[in-house]
């Protein structure tokens, strides 16, 4: 319902929802790998997401295509990326 499967349809993923609050994920495609952890407080949400090696794999080699996607997902207020190659 998250929305989190439509950024890597492929992927095996192994999540976890912690109690009371909280999330993570982990997921495999191939040669690529996804991380997802979310942390929900009462004056704050915090959410990471980071691909590695994903040039052809899950979602694509756009960067501008892959933040839009988890922006959609999370609908955060303020956001920041950074990207290394």
């Amino acid at each position: 319902d998250s929305g989190i499967r439509g950024l890597a349809p492929n992927a095996t993923m192994d999540h976890y929802v912690f109690e009371p609050c909280g999330y993570s994920m982990n997921g495999i495609e191939n040669d690529g790998a996804m991380t997802i952890h979310v942390t929900p407080e009462d004056d704050f949400s915090y959410a990471s997401v980071e691909f590695c090696c994903y040039d052809h794999g899950m979602i694509g080699s756009n960067p501008h295509a892959i933040v839009r996607k988890i922006l959609d997902v999370f609908g955060p207020n303020q956001a920041s990326v950074s990207l290394s190659v």
